[in-house]
């Protein structure tokens, strides 16, 4: 059986009344308890709503507003789902693709990447699995991975931030000592100093 997904469902109801968010509100409500006369009330309200001032504005909103009630008709069979009370506990959203898809371009796509058709469904599954907690036991289901073997717990090592942000001492040469040679010829460096202090 599918079932029309409540979040595309409440975008394109957004989509179709930008300006009666309170109708949008009561149209979910609706909606998700499955009750076809009410959304035909409430989309007969939403059409007696549309200002008349502007003729294109209301010819616009008045259009937005037939193809949604065009749009909830036909996904009708898709839509009453949504209010079965035996469905409730198995009705799942999207998985992770959908909220997380960072996770997945971002290991994909980079750096010129190419996949062949397998192996991109390959690590699509990997990655999903991954998202969704499932990671784990599928490999055990394929026979990857040894139930009985549990994973060495993580050691959690203590940071002080004194010794973080402490300085090594640093060694030091000392003082060095030099002296000026009073036998340098006069022509050299030290020997012109010798005749200045002279």
């Amino acid at each position: 059986m599918h079932i029309l997904d409540r979040y595309r469902m409440a975008r394109k109801l957004k989509a179709r009344l930008p300006d009666q968010p309170d109708v949008v509100k009561l149209l979910k409500g609706v909606l998700y308890r499955g009750d076809r006369n009410k959304m035909e009330a409430i989309l007969d309200t939403a059409e007696s709503r549309v200002p008349i001032d502007d003729a294109n504005a209301y010819q616009e909103a008045f259009s937005a507003i037939t193809k949604l009630r065009r749009y909830l008709e036909r996904n009708w069979d898709c839509i009453a789902p949504l209010s079965d009370p035996s469905l409730q506990g198995q009705l799942s959203g999207l998985g992770s693709c959908e909220s997380n898809h960072r996770k997945f371009t971002y290991r994909l796509k980079h750096q010129g990447k190419s996949w062949s058709k397998a192996g991109l469904s390959s690590m699509l599954r990997i990655i999903a699995a991954e998202q969704n907690g499932d990671y784990e036991a599928d490999l055990i289901k394929a026979g990857l991975l040894d139930h009985d073997i549990k994973p060495e717990p993580v050691k959690v090592k203590r940071i002080n931030n004194r010794e973080l942000f402490r300085q090594e001492p640093t060694v030091h040469i000392g003082v060095k000592r030099g002296r000026i040679s009073l036998n340098d010829s006069s022509s050299s460096a030290l020997g012109h100093l010798v005749r200045l202090l002279g």
